[in-house]
């Protein structure tokens, strides 16, 4: 009896594998979470960036705090 029972749970559990296997794409998958840690990271860079730039004066800007700036703007403008 508890050949019978271990071998139907082995088919549904090959089942279920087959129907995973079959759904998940690993290579879509790894790339989209990627992208999603990339854009995280790129916006905690702005976000950080953002911080300084709020305590510095227009003259105290780099240029590329000056350009964040200008793209902010930018976007903000497109946006409307």
């Amino acid at each position: 009896m508890q050949d019978k029972a271990d071998a139907k749970l082995m088919r549904e559990v090959e089942r279920e594998l087959q129907l995973l296997d079959e759904s998940l794409d690993i290579t879509l998958e790894m790339s989209g979470a990627r992208t999603q840690l990339t854009e995280m990271q790129q916006q905690r860079a702005q976000s950080h960036l953002f911080d300084k730039i709020k305590e510095k004066s227009l003259s105290e800007l780099t240029e590329e705090e000056r350009a964040l700036l200008r793209g902010l703007g930018n976007s903000q403008k497109n946006s409307l």
